[in-house]
């Protein structure tokens, strides 16, 4: 199955009690199972054993699956006396919850007679706002979920009003539920049959053991950091986004980390607004209102507070009026919400750290769980985006191409690229930053917010022997830097 490469959806804080309409107790049936609504305070007054093995259950997710079985063996024996209420059928909405040999699943009941040798214990009934398949992906596969399941088990006694208390980041809609889940059930196929057929492949006998040992230690880097870094390969964002970023992220010094923290915030933070206020000034049709927007920063100096406050009020201004920005308008309004709260946090932290009791700790660990979110919304969202200097401009077989020095990832020796474009030749002026989307039809100019500016820096090339010629030794440059410098050979 190939993957579907779909867009990302947009992420909501969303309640539980939103995704979750209904808590059961499961009354399991070799004909049909019944679901009673799970009412902790009932059970507590009514049926006091019945609730003293379901809080046993719950409270050790080490204890052995004998607890499963005896909870099951009370829920049945109450169920036969007739002190249970009468329940009511199961529908596909509901995800059940097993104990299984001390280990925590959810499966659909579709599915739970040939992966559970035991009864499930409550039912979770999924919103028809909501995809019970996705609801089951986030909770099996993602941290948040693990996370989640970790929150249920401490707090049963406090649910279902326990629910409206748990906030989760989930996709805004309905049909992104679907498709994301689809999307990773595709993608997760495709990875263990990669997996399956490079192992099926024959080795060579000497070299066996050596090879399976580096898969093991690699496939460890693969699933760390290393992915991380596949990920800026293949999505680099500008260089003035990246740089600061792979700094703040290598540097293994504390006090480096800190100054590295710092440059890194208010670099995004201008760079939220900035980018898509530059496009809007660029425009032939742009608005009095974004003019006079644009000339605030030039009157006088932004806070982080103050360059977000701008970004809230351009948002407003460009839905209201519906004006079009093609580079940078889906990174403008969907950075309301999650990410431009994530960025506050990130500027309330940094605002504590100049402050007694100056708590660079706390302020660090913000960086550490809010970055990640703020990284990979710009790497998504301005996925294609090309920028770039200019050098020249030619017709090659009837197709438009610009040379220019690239501005993406964090290299600093920025190398000549050959790009392909639509727009006319003249939207592309020799030395100055220009962005572009990924099939060159849409161009800005980066030169009211954005500079670029030759500089020297003290650098080294390394040569390694070529031959000795009139007396001389001569070497080749490595970077092509030292080229034309000869060694003289001591006299002999």
């Amino acid at each position: 199955m190939k993957p579907l490469h779909l867009n990302s959806p947009r992420w909501a804080s969303t309640p539980l009690s939103a995704i979750i309409d209904h808590i059961s107790l499961v009354v399991p049936s070799d004909e049909k199972d019944s679901l009673v609504t799970f009412n902790p305070k009932q059970f507590s007054e009514q049926q006091p054993q019945l609730w003293s093995a379901i809080k046993k259950n719950f409270s050790d997710p080490d204890e052995n699956s004998s607890v499963t079985v005896d909870l099951i063996d009370h829920i049945k024996h109450y169920a036969d006396k007739g002190q249970l209420p009468k329940g009511n059928p199961p529908t596909y909405r509901d995800i059940y919850y097993y104990r299984y040999r001390g280990l925590q699943s959810w499966r659909l009941r579709e599915r739970a007679v040939e992966l559970c040798e035991f009864d499930p214990i409550i039912s979770l009934r999924i919103s028809e706002r909501h995809s019970p398949m996705f609801f089951l992906t986030f909770v099996q596969q993602t941290h948040e979920g693990e996370a989640l399941l970790e929150k249920l088990h401490a707090k049963i006694e406090k649910l279902p009003a326990f629910l409206s208390q748990i906030q989760v980041s989930y996709p805004s809609s309905l049909i992104s539920e679907r498709l994301m889940a689809i999307e990773f059930r595709a993608l997760r196929r495709n990875y263990d049959d990669e997996h399956n057929r490079l192992v099926a492949e024959r080795e060579p006998v000497r070299q066996v053991i050596e090879l399976y040992e580096k898969r093991v230690r690699y496939i460890k880097v693969l699933h760390g950091d290393y992915l991380r870094d596949i990920h800026v390969a293949m999505s680099p964002l500008p260089f003035f986004l990246e740089y600061p970023l792979r700094r703040f992220r290598l540097s293994d010094d504390r006090l480096d980390k800190i100054v590295c923290a710092q440059q890194m915030l208010t670099v995004l933070v201008k760079s939220l607004v900035l980018l898509p206020l530059e496009e809007a000034v660029f425009q032939t049709t742009c608005l009095e209102t974004i003019k006079s927007l644009a000339q605030e920063p030039t009157q006088k100096a932004f806070s982080d507070g103050g360059w977000l406050d701008l970004l809230g009020r351009l948002r407003k201004v460009c839905e209201e009026n519906k004006f079009p920005l093609p580079l940078f308008g889906q990174m403008l309004t969907d950075s309301a919400g999650e990410i431009e709260q994530s960025v506050l946090k990130l500027v309330e932290a940094r605002n504590r750290f100049h402050h007694p009791p100056n708590d660079a700790e706390r302020m660090l660990a913000a960086f550490e769980t809010e970055l990640p979110k703020v990284e990979n919304f710009l790497r998504e969202r301005l996925a294609g985006v090309k920028v770039f200097i200019p050098q020249s401009l030619q017709f090659h077989e009837g197709r438009k191409v610009v040379r220019g020095l690239q501005l993406n990832g964090f290299e600093t020796e920025f190398r000549n690229v050959d790009y392909e474009v639509e727009s006319p030749l003249e939207s592309f002026p020799s030395g100055r930053s220009v962005a572009m989307n990924s099939n060159g039809q849409n161009v800005v100019v980066l030169g009211r917010f954005f500079t670029s500016k030759p500089v020297k820096a003290s650098t080294i090339d390394i040569g390694i022997f070529d031959r000795v010629q009139s007396n001389q030794t001569c070497f080749e440059f490595v970077r092509g830097l030292g080229g034309d410098e000869k060694m003289q050979l001591a006299s002999k």
